[in-house]
């Protein structure tokens, strides 16, 4: 009886571990803006900032809320690889130069294919949400995307990060 007693207390471990790991993503969403001609999408995203956060992305995960997703922040615009190892629910992929435009999209990812997805422009940022929801909003080339790593510098240095992100704006306002 001794020896199931590590084995429970590993997995009751293990339980809190993975509690404690969806609280704290939970705690790190930020609002996201996709504005299209269909008007101001929000979703709320895990950002990607440091290399080992792009790296894992969201692998692993089996679900993805019609509203949530990742954005991916890249620090520099440059020509970005992609790929969907270990990723379960399909995505589409929305690539984001420095000033927030759309550059290009990829719709309906395939779920743990290595094939690498680069659309030819550079991108500053990869936002990566479920996959229909470029369809259902109609994001194409040209529309925007809002969130602070798009501000610039004199937004960045104000109180209110939204300040000149008009969709976001009025999110925080209401």
């Amino acid at each position: 009886m001794k020896a199931g007693r590590p084995i429970r207390n590993s997995a009751l471990a293990l339980a809190i571990a993975v509690f404690a790991s969806a609280i704290a993503h939970a705690e790190e969403l930020e609002d996201v803006a996709v504005v299209t001609k269909t008007g101001c999408h929000i979703f709320k995203s895990e950002i990607a900032d440091t290399a080992m956060e792009r790296s894992k992305g969201l692998m692993f995960r089996t679900r993805l809320a019609p509203d949530g997703g990742m954005l991916f922040d890249f620090g520099e615009t440059r020509t970005v690889a992609m790929w969907m190892k270990n990723t379960f629910v399909p995505l589409d992929m929305i690539f984001i130069a420095r000033d927030g435009a759309v550059v290009a999209v990829v719709e309906n990812t395939v779920p743990q294919s290595t094939d690498i997805i680069s659309p030819a422009p550079p991108a500053y940022s990869v936002l990566e949400v479920l996959a229909g929801t470029v369809d259902r909003i109609n994001v194409e080339p040209g529309d925007r995307v809002e969130h602070r790593i798009f501000a610039t510098q004199s937004t960045q240095d104000m109180e209110n990060p939204t300040l000149g992100l008009p969709c976001l704006s009025q999110v925080s306002s209401s």
